[in-house]
């Protein structure tokens, strides 16, 4: 599974370093094949459920065609955890992988973590998210999965992976 993911978190870097060396920046996003065109995502806010790390509600919005940023609250599976926020700038590649109905993009990211724990102090680290959504072509809801590693700074360093599925609604 690990090197799975490794291996479309690096096709995906390569694709989306490919379209940032275009000099025409619309044309790459002209030459889509999805039946959805690119404009429609842009400037798109969206909210739902997710489940894993956290359990709870998220958002996200892409700022371009490409890049988004996203937002989960919630309960943590993680021992002693009462709650758990993070947030995460995303590079979608929608090109990838191709679909007759939709969109398939899979997206990398970074962002920020913080855990709330009972009885134990709480902790803050990194997250490196890489995951795969299906944007569906005749309903304005999106579906993902995800996962990644996370490394938490305090109260002690050290690694761990994460993730979750889950669906959102674009307004």
């Amino acid at each position: 599974m690990k090197k799975l993911m490794f291996v479309i978190a690096l096709v995906s870097a390569s694709r989306l370093i490919a379209c940032a060396q275009d000099t025409n920046p619309t044309n790459a996003i002209q030459t889509q094949m999805s039946p959805i065109p690119l404009s429609d995502v842009a400037h798109t806010l969206s909210a739902g459920l997710m489940i894993g790390e956290p359990t709870g509600p998220t958002v996200k919005y892409f700022l371009t065609d490409m890049v988004a940023v996203d937002a989960a609250a919630g309960w943590s599976p993680y021992r002693h955890a009462t709650a758990e926020i993070h947030a995460d700038i995303l590079v979608h590649d929608f090109e990838l992988l191709h679909v007759d109905q939709g969109q398939l993009p899979v997206y990398i990211g970074a962002g920020a973590l913080v855990r709330f724990r009972h009885n134990e102090d709480d902790q803050a680290g990194i997250r490196l998210p890489i995951g795969i959504s299906y944007m569906f072509q005749n309903i304005p809801v999106d579906v993902f999965a995800e996962v990644g590693p996370a490394i938490i700074f305090t109260p002690d360093v050290r690694g761990e992976i994460v993730g979750g599925i889950g669906a959102r609604y674009r307004f």
